[in-house]
């Protein structure tokens, strides 16, 4: 199947998605800070692998990373390799789940810290997550002894 913009309309788009303080990224820190926990870092390039939202609890640092369904290419219905210029965004993906690997290999290295990904596919569109599931699970991991968690709606 063709794209159904012109290549200057796709580009602009493209060009337009951010890649911080995302809606996704921001109901989280909402979700967060209706359980009373307070967002530590605005700079997060400090941390390794730029976490998009950093909070301490239990004296250990959590990094949180919302992943777009789509930049990381997770398995799931929102996900579809585009049909033009396929090699570009297939070699962009992998690139990313390489990077994504690293880091949750570096993450899983140090016991200071404790790790979270949030798939986008949790946060909206036709399988999201209630809120207060996803408040009840993260609470369950934050009080439990588990260094990761990964969120992701059951397909």
């Amino acid at each position: 199947m063709a794209d159904v913009h012109n290549k200057e309309t796709r580009s602009r788009n493209m060009a337009a998605i951010t890649s911080k303080k995302t809606r996704p990224e921001i109901r989280i820190k909402f979700l967060f800070e209706q359980m009373g926990m307070i967002n530590i870092a605005e700079d997060q390039k400090e941390y390794y692998g730029h976490p998009d939202l950093i909070y301490v609890v239990n004296g250990r640092t959590v990094c949180i990373f919302v992943h777009g369904c789509f930049w990381h290419g997770h398995d799931c219905y929102a996900f579809r390799l585009p049909t033009t210029n396929t090699a570009f965004w297939y070699q962009k993906i992998m690139a990313n789940q390489r990077r994504d690997r690293e880091v949750s290999n570096f993450y899983r290295g140090h016991k200071n810290y404790r790790f979270l990904v949030i798939w986008e596919c949790t946060i909206r569109g036709r399988k999201k997550l209630a809120h207060s599931y996803l408040k009840q699970v993260i609470k369950q991991w934050l009080d439990s002894d588990k260094q990761a968690l990964e969120i992701a709606p059951q397909e």
